[in-house]
């Protein structure tokens, strides 16, 4: 093994914790209305433009101008006033009444009969149960709803983090830790691909379509670019890992 390896693990540690970041920040903004504290700070114009993650595809690119200039117009209104304009459209898109006008669970979009409960419910329920998750759910929501898909993958970076943390394996344990990182790696790219990245553009498509402040329309396309640079990412690191020696090797 090579000598380089601690400073590997230094970078691979910043990169997943932004990673981690990103999807909890994201899966919460979609799962709950702003709060005060919140929205004090996210319909701020600086947030979006000082981003901590540049654009890396044309998704994000337009998602954080789009955020910049949503956020920009609500500055002529009070915390207050904007706070409701923008919880407004989250009721409208997510909630209802009635029926939402962008429905986040992804059963509705993979199911042919169109219908909650539907196998993504189930699965992402299972997936929960291996990782010993107790999910808590704001409005009784289903698992399948892509606040929660978004939380699920923090979880699972966060779990990666904490086991090849520098300085918590002996150096005899390195191989065994990049099997690990390959198999965690796998297994989250696989998850990206199957679930949230399967049907997010649709939901994008039907949250603009009904959108009336223009806040989550945005905010989802961003969810969306995150995904596809994370998909890049993860793909880029597993051809890394081919040129790594395994335990099996040994």
């Amino acid at each position: 093994m090579s000598s380089d390896l601690p400073i590997w693990s230094r970078t691979l540690n910043e990169t997943w914790e932004l990673r981690a970041q990103l999807y909890s920040f994201l899966g919460n903004s979609l799962l709950a209305p702003l709060c005060e504290d919140v929205s004090a700070e996210v319909l701020n114009p600086c947030f979006w433009q000082d981003f901590p993650l540049l654009p890396a595809n044309e998704q994000m690119e337009e998602a954080l101008s789009a955020l910049a200039d949503c956020t920009k117009r609500l500055t002529q209104y009070s915390q207050a006033e904007a706070q409701t304009a923008v919880n407004v459209e989250f009721t409208r898109l997510f909630i209802g009444p009635g029926k939402p006008s962008a429905p986040p669970w992804e059963s509705l979009y993979r199911e042919r009969a169109v219908t909650l409960f539907g196998r993504p419910t189930e699965e992402m329920r299972e997936l929960y149960r291996r990782k010993g998750l107790r999910i808590e759910r704001p409005g009784k929501q289903l698992e399948d709803h892509l606040g929660l898909e978004l939380l699920y993958l923090a979880h699972c970076i966060d779990e990666v983090i904490a086991e090849v943390s520098v300085g918590k394996s002996p150096p005899t344990d390195e191989l065994a830790r990049i099997d690990y990182l390959r198999e965690e790696s796998i297994e989250q790219l696989a998850f990206i691909r199957k679930h949230p990245l399967w049907w997010i553009d649709r939901l994008f498509e039907n949250a603009t379509n009904a959108m009336s402040i223009g806040y989550y329309p945005p905010l989802i396309k961003l969810a969306w670019g995150v995904l596809l640079w994370d998909e890049a990412l993860l793909t880029e690191f597993l051809q890394v890992l081919e040129h790594a020696p395994n335990s099996s090797s040994c």
